[in-house]
């Protein structure tokens, strides 16, 4: 009967562990960061209630609960892609033979992209194309920064445009009470990119997935895109 007794407490216990860590994981908002979505300025106010996950993550994960992604005009993040790429990573020596050939822009990028057949092609493939990137246990075609946003996208609970990001993680980190201090990092230069009617065509048909997530998403009222009822 002692016995008894004892593992029938030892289940009790167990069950309130099994219990306590069902209700933290959740209770906690998983943050999914979406390359050259701000993600890196984020980072600085996850905590316990908003929890950092990287570019890597597998978001088809069961036991990644509550969900939150920033979605991002496709064509704004193509841009700072190529920005970003060239500012930050001008140091490599495929990104120098590109900027030693006048190739230092997103229109021009698209240019060459789109053509196989072109002298820089093969140089500007070996920016864009993926070594070592992945989601989860799959290697991706592209590199994280130019792979498209729906890669990141699974039902996720909390969904932020990153055109109102202010104001809209502000509501988010204040329910939460989360001291409120967005620090813009990886920033490129602002400044005006033409881009072609021929490769604006291209680039957003190949991130045609992207504009359909963002479009839907940017015309839904944004207490209707989060449920803060945890």
């Amino acid at each position: 009967m002692k016995y008894i007794i004892i593992i029938i407490i030892l289940l009790i216990i167990l069950l309130s562990i099994n219990s306590f860590e069902h209700y933290t994981n959740n209770n906690i908002i998983n943050f999914i960061h979406i390359p050259k979505n701000a993600g890196s300025s984020i980072r600085e106010l996850c905590n316990n209630k908003l929890k950092y996950n990287g570019h890597g993550t597998n978001v088809f994960n069961p036991s990644l609960n509550n969900q939150l992604v920033i979605l991002r005009n496709p064509l704004e993040r193509f841009i700072s892609s190529v920005k970003y790429c060239l500012e930050k990573w001008n140091h490599l020596e495929n990104i120098k033979v590109l900027l030693k050939n006048n190739i230092n822009t997103p229109d021009k990028w698209i240019t060459i992209w789109k053509n196989k057949n072109h002298p820089q092609h093969k140089i500007l493939m070996e920016e864009i194309y993926n070594k070592s990137h992945k989601l989860g246990n799959k290697k991706i075609k592209y590199k994280w920064t130019y792979t498209p946003q729906v890669k990141w996208f699974n039902k996720p609970k909390y969904i932020l445009i990153m055109d109102n990001l202010d104001e809209e993680l502000k509501y988010i980190c204040n329910e939460l009470n989360i001291p409120y201090n967005l620090k813009k990092k990886n920033e490129t230069t602002k400044q005006n990119t033409p881009i072609s009617k021929e490769n604006l065509k291209w680039i957003n048909n190949f991130y045609k997935d992207d504009w359909i997530l963002y479009n839907k998403y940017k015309n839904i009222p944004f207490k209707n895109r989060i449920n803060l009822t945890l």
